[in-house]
């Protein structure tokens, strides 16, 4: 067999082993390859922790092949040993050639060692890239009472405690708050409702309200309002049907924020994630008046009120959206995953709450922007082979879920 220069044999192994076409000797003598100089480990980390390659590698390894094929059909016998260099241009030839050929297309994995373990591309098959599959979220949520017992819930019945002439039951996956009578107390207890990555819950506030939390937020409240107004806090989204009250507002405030939306009875969706740009408030019934600092406006039905997250100096403002799909906006309630010319940021950001999943990129994500539905009810990976029908790939690795585009 002809002999090979050292970047030559180099590049034929990672190739191979990108292809997983190693045999046990090869994968020896990558490893060996790997460990005999630092600046062969380096090269591995820069490649993981860089752009990665593209899918243009299985090509460049067909043609590779047909190179070689040609080179040795066509050159005589005797020309074909390539000359052996100086260790010290080995290591910068091997470099070149490792980050010329490996330059797009590939994932890696390594252990802490920074031993490369095994490569997926994104031309695998889906077999190969979703190496398991994820549940959908579910009814679940945590309830803190007033003495900081925290209450598990899930679709188990029955009466959790009673608090402020209140009954705080749990009925069929609704959390649902009773008045007896109001007391003559003067002191209010609070509660917290809580859900997690992958959770959702539904809560019956004591005066009739109704809010049900999407993932990752939390719902501060009384056990029964009293005084002048009716007071909650919230983080992450919700969606609220107000029971109407004309002698006491319903207000909502974001906690450590001057953001605050006041309402007397309406229905409508607050998204207020601390990753996203802005606080939207989205109004489907009656009236809403959201304020920012001095700042306020009245939103009717079909408009949608966005708090920009202040940059540097600048004061926060508030702008009107008149254009808004109230279907897509509430999809989540109801269920579905609704993307109307969404990016792909955008997309995940939403998947990566209802399925408790960790995202990462691999290389800038395209603008290229999605349409469609899908229900909340689909597993991961049925959700995912959706998505792949457009011009982007996932790696699924246990929590782990990379986006290559």
């Amino acid at each position: 067999m002809p002999n090979m220069s050292f970047q030559h044999r180099a590049s034929s192994l990672i190739l191979k082993y990108l292809q997983q076409e190693l045999n046990d000797a090869e994968q020896l003598e990558l490893t060996a390859w790997i460990e005999a100089a630092p600046e062969h480990k380096v090269l591995f980390e820069e490649l993981v922790t860089g752009d990665g390659i593209r899918e243009e590698l299985n090509s460049l390894y067909r043609l590779r092949k047909e190179l070689d094929k040609k080179i040795y059909r066509e050159i005589p016998e005797a020309r074909k040993v390539i000359p052996l260099y100086k260790r010290s241009f080995f290591r910068i030839a091997a470099a070149v050639a490792f980050f010329t050929i490996l330059g797009s297309a590939g994932y890696y994995l390594v252990n802490r060692n920074n031993h490369t373990r095994f490569v997926i591309t994104a031309s695998d098959p889906q077999e190969k890239r979703f190496k398991n599959d994820i549940d959908p979220g579910k009814y679940k949520a945590i309830l803190m009472l007033a003495g900081g017992q925290k209450v598990i819930l899930d679709s188990a019945g029955g009466i959790i405690a009673s608090q402020d002439n209140v009954k705080i039951r749990n009925d069929a996956g609704l959390l649902n708050y009773e008045s007896v009578e109001i007391g003559s107390s003067t002191e209010v207890s609070y509660n917290t409702l809580t859900t997690a990555k992958g959770e959702t819950y539904p809560v019956k506030l004591s005066d009739g309200t109704m809010v049900w939390l999407n993932s990752g937020s939390s719902l501060h409240f009384p056990t029964v309002f009293t005084g002048n107004d009716r007071k909650v806090e919230i983080t992450g989204e919700a969606y609220f049907e107000v029971a109407k009250d004309t002698t006491r507002p319903f207000r909502i405030k974001k906690p450590g924020d001057s953001f605050e939306t006041e309402v007397l009875g309406t229905h409508f969706n607050i998204n207020a994630y601390d990753d996203e740009a802005a606080v939207k408030v989205t109004l489907l019934e009656g009236i809403v008046k959201v304020k920012e600092g001095n700042s306020s406006t009245l939103l009717r039905p079909g408009q949608q009120a966005q708090v920009s997250v202040p940059m540097g100096n600048k004061e926060r403002t508030i702008s009107v959206l008149t254009d808004i799909n109230i279907d897509q906006v509430i999809a989540w309630k109801n269920g579905l995953f609704d993307f109307r010319n969404a990016d792909i940021r955008e997309i995940m950001r939403q998947i990566a709450r209802w399925y408790d999943i960790d995202v990462v990129y691999q290389g800038n994500p395209s603008g290229e922007r999605f349409k469609g539905k899908v229900s909340r009810d689909a597993k991961l990976t049925e959700l995912l082979k959706i998505l792949e029908l457009n011009d982007v790939r996932f790696i699924i690795d246990g929590k782990k879920i990379t986006v290559m585009q």
